[in-house]
């Protein structure tokens, strides 16, 4: 893939979630449900996407900016999904039960990349090769918690009644348990992204002063014994 190509594929991704945003809040204001947290959720959605836009276009091969853009990308479509969902419950709309199903877990994929950033910032690797199982705990939990939202049963908790509609009674059961499974997987993971980050700066500290250390910055003045005796400063000391 040529360079060019590559410099915009991110802010294609930039454009969609743009779109998904204003097409949200739109929604949001045809159907009253505009609120104190619709305000300072576009914001900061718009904020993670363009950071992580430039993040990616300019540092190529690094991981951090894909993950804001994924943030931003990710909140929009939850919030078009509810939104579409209100009006086309109240309009007998097509679609509602796909719309329905996306804003039911996609909110997982909007917290995914949070203690990942956390974990590979500022280089896009893990600390050291001990970290590596990090990314695969806050994936996994992420995972069970992306099934336990599609096989629960009952209401999504949307601003409108609508019920699952890949919910399974038979495994409410094991919903649950995927869902505690994961909650807790994912604090754990979450805690020890902060960690990795504290032993970054750490390490990083560290090797800055020895390297102070190593080199300092000033220099001896030659001693006495360096001329020979003969000359005239050798004499004087």
């Amino acid at each position: 893939m040529s360079e060019p190509r590559t410099v915009r594929w991110p802010w294609a991704v930039w454009a969609l979630m743009l779109c998904l945003v204003v097409a949200a809040l739109s929604l949001s204001i045809v159907n009253d449900t505009f609120d104190t947290f619709v305000a300072i959720a576009v914001p900061m959605m718009i904020g993670y996407g363009t950071i992580g836009a430039f993040v990616a276009t300019r540092v190529q091969g690094n991981p951090l900016g894909w993950l804001m853009l994924t943030v931003g990308v990710s909140f929009g479509l939850i919030g078009f999904s509810s939104e579409y969902l209100v009006w086309a419950v109240r309009h007998d709309a097509p679609l509602q039960a796909v719309f329905a199903w996306l804003s039911n877990w996609v909110y997982v994929v909007s917290f995914l990349p949070l203690p990942m950033i956390l974990l590979l910032f500022p280089t896009g690797r893990v600390p050291s090769p001990r970290w590596r199982i990090v990314p695969y705990a806050i994936a996994g939990s992420a995972a069970a918690l992306a099934v336990s939202a599609w096989i629960r049963p009952g209401d999504i908790g949307a601003e409108v009644p609508f019920a699952n509609p890949t919910g399974v009674q038979a495994l409410e059961p094991v919903s649950v348990v995927l869902s505690s499974v994961g909650l807790l997987g994912f604090f754990l993971a979450a805690l020890a992204s902060v960690l990795a980050l504290v032993v970054r700066y750490r390490t990083s500290a560290d090797a800055s002063a020895a390297r102070s250390e190593r080199s300092p910055t000033w220099q001896a003045w030659p001693s006495c014994s360096s001329f020979r005796p003969s000359s005239r400063k050798a004499r004087r000391c």
